[in-house]
C-alpha cells in the first residue's frame, strides 16, 4: 500500500494550485506518491530521478516565485515519506534535496518580495529536521538576503538556541542544529567573529579539526590571512584527519603572507604525500626551473626505493618525462600491484599504450586480470575477457619483454590455474 502524504501538504495543494502549470507538478507528485511502498539501495538512484523530474515540472510552470518556495518547502515536508519509501544508504536521494531542491528554494526565494516570510519558512521546516536534509536551505540564505535581514535572521536563531540548550527538561536536540545554521551564515558572509560565536570558541571551547579548519577559511575569506594562521595552529601537528583540506588551506594561506620557506616545506610534504605533477610544478616556481633534473632524479630514486608501490608514481614519471622509468617501475613492482583498484589502473593503462609502453600496459592488464579471476565472480568476467583479448592483441608488437614473463607463458599459466572457471572460458571462446 502507496505512503500517504501528510495531509498539510494535501491541504496546501489543494489550495494552491489551481492553475494548469501547478496541476503538472501536482500530477506528477501524485504520480510518485503511487509508486511502490519500497525500493532497495540499487535503485534509489531512479527514485531521485523521479524527484529531480518533479523538480522540472515546477520549473517549467508558470509560478509565481512565492508560488516555488512554498510548492518545494512541500517537497522538504515530505521528506519522512520519501525517505521511508527507499533504502537512500547511497545518498542519491538526499544529495537531491541538500542541492538541487536547496537551489531551486534559493532561486525563488531571490525573487520573492516579503523575505521575512520565506526565512520564517525556513526556520519552520528546520524545527523538525529528522532526516538532516532541511538544513541545508541555510546554505544560501546570505544570496538573497540583505545585510539587515541577515543579522535579523542571526538573531532569530540565537534565540532558538537558547530555547533549545539542552537542560534537565529538554535533551537539546535541536541546539547544535540551531548553532550550525549561524555558522553557515557566518561562512557565507566571511563573518569570522560570528562563527566563533557560534562555535564556542568565543567561551574557550576546544574547536575540532574540522571545526578550526572552517574557522581558518572564514578568516582567509575576510582577508585576515594570519588569523586564518593561528586558527590552523590549533590542530595538533600529529593529526591525520583532514590532512589533505588542512595542507591545501596551508598552502593559499602561506601564499598570501609570501611564507616561502614554510610553503616550500607544505608542498614537499604534499608532493610525498601523493606525486603530483600539479604540486611538482608549484615547488620547481619556488627552488628554481634549474633545480628540476636534479630533483626529477631524486625523486626517481626515492620511488624506486621504496617498497610500495603506488599508481601515481608511474603517473608522475610519465608526466616529467621519464617513461622509461616508469614502464620499469611497473615491471619491477608487478608483484605489489594490487588489480582490484580499476579505478586508477585502467587510466595508467590507456597512458603507458599512449607513450607505447606496451610490456607496461600489459602488465597493468594483467594485474587487472589476476585480481578479477581470483575473486571468482562470474557477473565481472566479461571485463576478465576484455583484458585477456587486449593482452593477446598486444603480444606481437613486443620483441624484448624487458624481464617479464612473455605472453604465452602467462597465458598457459592463466589457463592452467582458472581451468575450473567455464564461463570465462566460454565468454572468451575457448570451450
Amino acid at each position: 500500500m502507496a505512503a500517504v502524504f501528510p495531509s498539510l501538504i494535501q491541504e496546501w495543494f489543494q489550495t494552491h494550485m489551481p492553475t494548469p502549470e501547478l496541476n503538472n507538478f501536482k500530477t506528477a507528485l501524485a504520480a510518485l506518491k503511487r509508486r511502490r511502498p519500497s525500493f532497495g539501495r540499487a535503485e534509489s538512484r531512479f527514485f531521485a530521478g523521479e524527484l529531480l523530474d518533479l523538480l522540472n515540472e515546477l520549473k517549467h510552470s508558470a509560478v509565481t516565485p512565492e508560488e516555488g518556495v512554498k510548492s518545494i518547502a512541500a517537497l522538504f515536508e515530505a521528506d519522512r515519506v520519501l525517505f521511508e519509501k527507499c533504502d537512500d544508504s547511497n545518498g542519491d536521494i538526499g544529495d537531491v534535496f541538500k542541492a538541487d531542491l536547496a537551489n531551486a528554494f534559493s532561486l525563488y526565494a531571490s525573487q520573492c518580495k516579503n523575505k521575512e516570510a520565506v526565512v520564517d519558512l525556513v526556520l519552520k521546516l528546520n524545527k523538525a529536521d529528522s532526516y538532516g536534509v532541511r538544513d541545508s536551505l541555510f546554505d544560501g540564505l546570505a544570496g538573497y538576503l540583505s545585510k539587515a535581514e541577515i543579522q535579523a535572521t542571526v538573531d532569530k536563531l540565537w534565540l532558538l538556541s537558547k530555547s533549545s540548550r539542552p537542560d534537565k527538561d529538554n535533551d537539546g536536540y535541536y541546539y547544535d542544529n540551531w548553532l550550525a545554521a549561524i555558522q553557515s551564515i557566518a561562512k557565507q558572509t566571511s563573518n569570522p567573529e560570528l562563527f566563533e560565536a557560534a562555535s564556542g570558541k568565543a567561551e574557550g571551547k576546544t574547536l575540532s579539526t574540522a571545526a578550526s579548519i572552517e574557522l581558518a577559511e572564514v578568516f582567509f575569506e575576510s582577508g585576515e590571512p594570519s588569523k586564518a594562521l593561528a586558527a590552523m595552529a590549533q590542530i595538533s601537528t600529529s593529526e591525520s584527519y583532514m590532512e589533505e583540506e588542512r595542507d591545501r588551506l596551508l598552502i593559499e594561506i602561506y601564499r598570501k603572507l609570501n611564507a616561502d620557506r614554510e610553503l616550500t616545506e607544505t608542498l614537499w610534504r604534499v608532493f610525498r604525500r601523493q606525486r603530483r605533477l600539479e604540486t611538482f610544478d608549484a615547488l620547481i616556481m619556488i627552488v628554481g626551473k634549474d633545480n628540476k633534473e636534479r630533483l626529477v632524479d631524486d625523486e626517481t630514486k626515492l620511488i624506486f626505493a621504496s617498497p610500495e608501490y603506488e599508481t601515481s608514481n608511474a603517473v608522475f614519471l610519465i608526466e616529467v618525462g621519464r617513461a622509461q622509468d616508469a614502464e620499469r617501475y611497473v615491471i619491477e613492482k608487478f608483484d605489489d600491484i594490487e588489480g582490484g583498484f580499476y579505478t586508477s589502473l585502467l587510466p595508467l593503462a590507456d597512458l603507458m599504450l599512449q607513450e607505447n609502453l606496451i610490456v607496461g600496459g600489459s602488465m597493468i592488464y594483467r594485474a587487472l586480470l589476476d585480481s578479477l579471476l581470483a575473486r571468482a565472480k562470474a557477473a565481472n568476467y566479461n571485463h576478465g575477457v576484455r583484458y585477456l583479448k587486449k593482452l593477446d592483441k598486444l603480444a606481437p608488437g613486443i620483441a624484448d619483454w624487458k624481464g617479464a614473463r612473455p605472453h604465452v607463458e602467462y597465458f598457459a599459466e592463466l589457463e592452467k590455474k582458472h581451468k575450473l572457471k567455464a564461463k570465462f572460458w566460454t565468454l572468451y571462446g575457448r570451450h
